[in-house]
């Protein structure tokens, strides 16, 4: 997808690497709410948050979870990955929504 300039949104799994150089950390920003309109079910609250890996890169990665806490539950959450530029924050976990 690279090679054709698509945009994506993609899952990976919790345990999907990323290479960093040495002494740079993972960020995980603060968790924003939103409404995820579902098919033939009411609309669910959802919470989204990016995680840097060291700096910002054009390939960014989202926690997408059903609950608010900290530590949400492993089966209450899932990771995407997507290329979309700009501040796509609230939209990608939409966007994401596409996929079924």
């Amino acid at each position: 997808m690279r090679q054709f300039q698509l945009p994506y949104i993609v899952a990976i799994r919790s345990n999907h690497g990323v290479l960093m150089p040495k002494g740079q950390r993972v960020r995980y920003n603060r968790r924003h709410a939103y409404d995820q309109p579902l098919a033939e079910r009411p609309t669910q609250r959802r919470y989204i948050r990016e995680i840097i890996f060291g700096q910002r890169r054009p390939i960014r990665y989202y926690q997408i979870t059903k609950g608010s806490t900290d530590h949400p539950d492993r089966a209450d959450s899932w990771f995407i990955m997507t290329n979309l530029a700009g501040d796509v924050l609230l939209s990608v976990g939409r966007q994401y929504t596409l996929r079924t």
